[in-house]
């Protein structure tokens, strides 16, 4: 039976072994340098994804995970239908054992052949399985359900009355799965409290509940189990410090990504109810899913009403009370939901993660939750058999496999999302046209393609996204990109302006304000000047369209009219309060800096670039670009150029300390003083000949 379910889940998924690479697969496949390179020993000692062009990337350190990708990357370089068979027998695998978990925990054959068969086909984790990123839950997943059937015993918990004692290299087994499991995905912390509730369940139901007893059991329990797994997550703990820190810094997590990064405290509570209320209804009716969730599609909620928060407070209210009233007959739905409320709870946003909600975070969680449902209908129908309602059996049996079925199709469909980037992306769009970040991202992979009849789908997301969530820099950097294309260069100036505006300081903003001035100088003023006069007359209270403008004269040498709107932008920008943060519109006081240097006021230049330094303190880039500036003055006019270039680049160092930036400005100095020591030096040895030459008179 086991053997069929393993068939089923790999047979559900086999069209999937025709994908390609989409979105996060190309970064992590044909980009990480981790996999490219084959760093079998990086990989432990470093970020999941590597930093990449000065850009930081999240917080995460799974290097078992990069390690199988290595492994399809040595055995079979390159070839998409490798990575995504290795995905497709891991969750195969994992269906199986959690089957067997199934049996441990209920007690019920038919039971855990259900779960088995409903994890197998269930169209919630296409996006683990069908997607090669999605390999850091499946192994998650795995380890930890290996954990926890090595930890309980043989037979069904449901049977055991008094625990029977183990040796002590038992122990560290189970801790050594769960160190795998947290070097595969951070999820799996919370085995170490679902290993406590279950030793509280076997303590609640032992013959021998007397004080003293208890206590001498939990202690060996402690010594056997509980002190190899907390000296696992001792190793993991400074690893993951060492490699890529503690967690990622939440600021730097976009509101549309996870808007609970500035929610309020009734946000933080009542938010992971809705969530799991999301979660569960999903699992029950798969009928509309989608890979991304962001906002506004999804936003959080403080107000214990809102349909989907009551539902979740109401579901954990009510699995309390079947918990508690069918503690005597059937206590093994209290030890279940108790699991599944511990493994959803890394899921559940109360510790803040890098998005609000994705249908492959449940992959774990639902296990549990489709026990439950699968030990309620076998129930159900025992029942009934029973009460000699066979027809009534047979009909509930009959919706079952039709149930099933249309899983396996939903699955089977669903898969296809995964084949490409376009594929991808016209999923997305369509599924979820009311989340910002997928909009931009659909729309972003549609342009690229160069087929008009992608193009103008992805036009229009792009557009959407910027409607949706006007602040989101990604969007309009999209749309810049495209107008650029395209030789719209005009659009293209005023929608990177906004990227500006929004995005102040980021490397890509300031490459990219950079490369276009450039362009600018080599393009005829009549093709892009009415539109920026346009946009300005439009917009006239907009920042952006003065920046705009700036650029605009900039480019054709007007440093007067181009310092007359910069100077407009900044003052603009100060003018603007947005949730209490002054937008002081940074990039316009850059462009001022600059313009400054271009028309020869070298002194202005350097005040106005310290004044941007200092307001994007944050900023590596600023802070290089700055003391790029520095460094390009005469030092006989400015003797304390360098010094403070040589500031700029520490704090830039101390921000981000393997900055190459920061290391190759750094070379320039030391070449420009090592020059200054060579000229004095020389100067000083042709001053000395001078000197002997006069002393000695008449010889030659």
């Amino acid at each position: 039976m086991l053997l069929l379910i393993g068939l089923l889940a790999a047979g559900v998924y086999a069209n999937s072994l025709k994908n390609g690479f989409a979105f996060d697969d190309v970064a992590i496949v044909e980009n990480n340098t981790h996999v490219l390179d084959l760093d079998w020993v990086g990989i432990w000692t470093d970020n999941y994804w590597p930093k990449a062009n000065g850009i930081n990337p999240d917080s995460l350190y799974r290097p078992l995970t990069l390690w199988t990708y290595l492994a399809n990357q040595a055995i079979t370089p390159g070839i998409a239908g490798a990575f995504h068979a290795t995905n497709v027998l891991l969750h195969a695998l994992v269906t199986v054992l959690a089957s067997i978990l199934a049996w441990r925990l209920i007690g019920n054959r038919w039971a855990a052949v259900l779960t088995g068969v409903l994890f197998a086909v269930h169209p919630l984790h296409t996006e683990a399985v069908a997607n090669t990123v999605g390999r850091a839950e499946i192994l998650a997943a795995l380890w930890s359900v290996l954990a926890m059937l090595v930890y309980l015993p043989q037979r069904p918990l449901i049977e055991e009355r008094t625990p029977e004692p183990r040796r002590y290299w038992h122990g560290i087994v189970v801790a050594a799965c769960f160190l795998a499991a947290m070097l595969s995905k951070e999820s799996p912390a919370t085995l170490i409290p679902g290993i406590v509730l279950i030793d509280c369940w076997r303590a609640a139901r032992r013959t021998d509940r007397s004080f003293r007893v208890l206590i001498r059991w939990f202690a060996s329990q402690a010594l056997r189990y509980y002190l190899p797994l907390v000296a696992a997550f001792a190793i993991y703990l400074p690893l993951r410090i060492h490699a890529s820190g503690l967690m990622t810094d939440i600021r730097l997590t976009h509101p549309i990504v996870n808007p609970l990064v500035d929610a309020t405290i009734a946000e933080r509570i009542v938010t992971p109810f809705m969530l799991f209320a999301k979660y569960v209804s999903l699992t029950f009716w798969p009928a509309h899913l989608s890979a991304d969730y962001s906002m506004p599609s999804f936003p959080p909620t403080g107000n214990v009403l809102q349909p989907l928060a009551a539902l979740g407070i109401l579901s954990c209210l009510l699995g309390l009370i079947v918990s508690i009233k069918a503690w005597r007959k059937l206590p093994q739905i209290a030890l279940v939901l108790c699991l599944l409320m511990a493994s959803y709870g890394l899921v559940a946003n109360v510790i803040r993660i890098g998005t609000i909600f994705g249908e492959r975070l449940f992959y774990w969680p639902s296990a549990f939750v489709l026990m439950l449902a699968a030990w309620a209908l076998v129930s159900i129908f025992q029942q009934l058999r029973q009460a000699q309602l066979r027809a009534v059996a047979g009909l509930t049996g009959l919706l079952l496999v039709t149930a099933i079925g249309l899983m396996c199709r939903k699955t089977w469909i669903r898969n296809t999302d995964w084949e490409s980037n376009i594929t991808l992306a016209v999923a997305t769009g369509r599924d979820n046209p009311m989340s910002g970040k997928a909009c931009s991202w659909a729309g972003s992979a549609l342009v690229t393609t160069r087929r008009p009849e992608f193009e103008e789908f992805g036009l229009m997301l792009i557009k959407r996204a910027i409607e949706l969530a006007p602040d989101y820099a990604s969007a309009r950097w999209e749309l810049a990109k495209y107008y650029g294309f395209h030789n719209d260069i005009g659009d293209s100036i005023t929608a990177l302006s906004e990227v500006a505006r929004i995005d102040g300081g980021s490397r890509l903003t300031c490459a990219a304000v950079e490369a276009l001035l450039k362009q600018l100088r080599e393009t005829d003023p009549k093709t892009y000047m009415p539109v920026l006069e346009s946009y300005q007359h439009d917009h006239a209270e907009d920042e952006a369209a003065y920046f705009a403008l700036a650029l605009g004269y900039h480019a054709q040498k007007k440093y007067d009219l181009a310092e007359q709107n910069a100077i407009k932008a900044v003052e603009l920008g100060r003018k603007r309060n947005r949730a209490g943060v002054l937008d002081r519109f940074d990039e316009a006081g850059a462009e001022w800096a600059q313009i400054r240097f271009d028309k020869g006021d070298l002194a202005g230049g350097v005040d106005t670039m310290r004044h941007y330094a200092f307001n994007m303190c944050n900023s590596t880039d600023a802070h290089c670009r700055f003391a790029e500036l520095l460094i390009s003055l005469d030092p006989a006019k400015f003797p304390e150029a360098l010094k403070e270039a040589e500031l700029n680049l520490a704090i830039a160092h101390k921000i981000d300390p393997t900055n190459e930036r920061v290391r190759e400005l750094r070379g320039r100095i030391s070449v420009i003083a090592a020059s200054e020591t060579g000229l004095a030096s020389a100067a000083s040895l042709k001053s000395l000949m001078a000197q002997l030459r006069g002393g000695q008179g008449g010889m030659p």
